[in-house]
């Protein structure tokens, strides 16, 4: 055997163990239509926080007493909707309208809300009338693509395999599927919080979340339990630092949106930008990572809230893969049947090269983490058939070239340099195809796109070098004896 084929052959046993070690340790993931999950819908609730409701219930009775009207009481709408708001006229509502308006702006240290304020018909009461103020917040496209890549950024950090998060641009909504989850609302309770981080001494935020540049469940403090490292930014760290240094013995609480996480007496100035939350074990490891992640991905421009979840069970996705794989093997075996009863030994050469070829992909699909959807068991299976009709370009120019009168080696050689580039074209092409799918689809349709892609990319890699070095070791050694297989 020359040294050129006894590499080759090298090069390809150790790709195949590599690549069966790699499904060994790291099996293939499947999507939410192959192993079950949920799948939720959100969008981005315009109601303010009850927070900021109780804040802007204070500028509306400020507003009615300045017109006169400090005795309309004004309540707060249990489902946060705005306000209920009861006079005792119904000449006296036009009144309260011009002297609430028609908006209100609410600020703090972290952000600004702009809500916009509609008006209900009076209802009649027992004392009166009351007039449904409805509160609004401004919510723009920037906002929503940027609590998208916020729900995507936690999605991830929860480690959930072939998520999808998209926004559905005609309704402003966001969809989230989420393989493996069997409880949906479980899952989107850490989506869909806003997780604002702030400090606060004596109720004033001193510190907020855009001071942080990443924060870290692990374990530490004094008694080695679960504690939240934060890492600040440069400017935040000497902010923290001045912070502690001027407020010695003050108690400094920890907030994340309205929930306190601690409440801490500062002791001494603290610099170096890595403070520790510490809750004296306190609070269990999980329940920390969740808080970080909803840290790192940073605080939701909008509020979201769910309009639909539902689960999807994992018996159509067993059915779905048991149909897949059977109809996979038929087609290798009516392929592997093809090659052989037209090319005979050589056919069989390529059918063992198919097998290689199905093990690479694979292997590389499990490297790189790649997901398995139902299309994407299609565009393997398709690429199946592609990685053989190479191998029947590459034998029908061998043909030719024996009938032009060279012998089998010569033959073998100018068979796949002058198919070589009618191979790349075709691929390529097919190639093209799969990325502009990846790029502008989404989902099922990627999942499609990249096994297509890598099987595509992996039938040449099969075909140029797996059937030429099969071929190669056999023609070497039985150069006339081979030669009749390409003479029918």
């Amino acid at each position: 055997m020359r040294r050129e084929y006894a590499i080759r052959l090298g090069l390809i046993a150790l790709l195949v163990l590599g690549c069966l070690a790699v499904l060994n340790f790291f099996p293939i993931r499947q999507g939410l239509d192959l192993q079950g999950g949920a799948n939720v819908t959100l969008v981005a609730d315009a109601r303010a926080e009850q927070n900021v409701l109780e804040d802007v219930r204070k500028i509306v009775l400020e507003r009615l007493r300045k017109a006169g009207l400090d005795k309309v009481p004004v309540a707060v709408h249990e489902e946060r909707e705005g306000f209920i708001i009861t006079v005792g006229s119904s000449e006296a509502v036009s009144a309260v309208r011009q002297a609430v308006g028609q908006s209100v702006v609410w600020e703090s240290e972290t952000r600004t809300i702009n809500l916009n304020l509609s008006y209900g018909e009076p209802k009649a009461v027992d004392d009166g009338f009351e007039v449904a103020v409805k509160a609004t917040q401004d919510i723009n496209r920037e906002a929503l693509e940027k609590a998208k890549s916020v729900v995507d950024l936690r999605v991830n950090g929860l480690g959930l395999s072939e998520t999808v998060v998209q926004l559905d641009q005609n309704s402003n909504r966001i969809i989230v599927q989420l393989p493996g989850i069997n409880n949906a609302a479980e899952a989107t309770e850490d989506l869909v919080r806003v997780a604002r981080l702030t400090f606060r001494i004596d109720g004033n935020v001193v510190l907020d979340g855009s001071d942080l540049v990443r924060a870290e469940a692990t374990y530490g403090g004094t008694y080695n339990a679960p504690i939240l490292q934060l890492n600040l930014t440069n400017e935040g760290g000497k902010r923290f630092e001045t912070i502690t240094g001027q407020n010695v013995n003050k108690s400094m609480g920890i907030y994340l949106d309205e929930e306190s996480l601690m409440e801490a007496v500062i002791r001494e100035k603290i610099g170096g930008g890595k403070p520790i939350i510490d809750f004296n074990g306190s609070r269990p490891i999980d329940e920390l990572k969740v808080y970080a992640i909803q840290m790192n991905s940073g605080a939701l421009p909008v509020p979201l809230r769910v309009i639909a979840s539902s689960t999807v069970g994992p018996t159509l996705g067993k059915e779905a893969i048991n149909s897949s794989i059977m109809a996979g093997i038929i087609g290798l075996l009516l392929v592997f049947a093809f090659m052989i009863f037209f090319y005979k030994v050589p056919g069989a050469l390529a059918s063992a090269a198919l097998i290689v070829y199905a093990i690479l992909s694979l292997g590389i699909m499990a490297a790189l983490r790649a997901v398995l959807t139902l299309p994407g068991i299609a565009g393997f299976i398709l690429s199946v058939g592609m990685a053989v009709d190479g191998n029947i370009v590459i034998f029908e120019r061998i043909k030719d070239e024996i009938r032009a009168g060279k012998h089998m080696r010569a033959a073998l050689e100018a068979g796949f340099s002058r198919a070589f580039v009618p191979i790349l074209d075709s691929n390529l092409t097919t190639i093209l195809t799969g990325v502009v799918l990846f790029f502008l689809g989404t989902g099922l349709v990627r999942g499609f796109a990249t096994t297509l892609i890598i099987g595509v990319a992996v039938s040449m890699f099969t075909v140029l070098v797996v059937t030429r070095g099969f071929l190669g070791v056999l023609v070497d050694r039985y150069p006339d004896r081979f030669a009749r297989y390409f003479k029918f």
